[in-house]
């Protein structure tokens, strides 16, 4: 069938994809460009971010209390860097969403930082 949109077209010479070479995970590097970004976002963003976060640490205590050391199989990083980077993200959100309506946000996320940092740090029970 001439015409047929069914008709097998001829092929043109395979032009493969091509795809950089995966890059070497530094999950740090990737941590500290974002929370440099994150500086720069304005206090809606911010606010989302720190949502997002409080819930990713609250999913991470929990597993924690409950499924106790197979929590961390989750995580490409460390407790140590874990630590570090929702400490990080604490001080940005304390030195823009404190006060208002956001600061009960910023109050829980202080709490569970702190309880990840003496699970992590003074080992703390989960």
């Amino acid at each position: 069938m001439k015409g047929s949109c069914l008709q097998k077209r001829p092929s043109r010479s395979p032009s493969p994809i091509r795809r950089s070479p995966p890059a070497r995970r530094i999950p740090g590097a990737r941590r500290e460009a974002y929370l440099r970004k994150l500086a720069t976002v304005d206090d809606a963003a911010l606010l989302v971010v720190a949502c997002e976060e409080l819930h990713e640490l609250g999913d991470l205590l929990h597993d924690l209390k409950y499924t106790g050391t197979k929590a961390w199989e989750r995580s490409p990083v460390n407790g140590m860097e874990l630590g570090w980077y929702y400490r990080e993200i604490l001080t940005l959100a304390n030195r823009r969403l404190v006060s208002g309506p956001t600061a009960a946000l910023v109050s829980e996320l202080g709490a569970r930082v702190r309880q990840l940092h003496g699970i992590v740090y003074e080992g703390n029970p989960y």
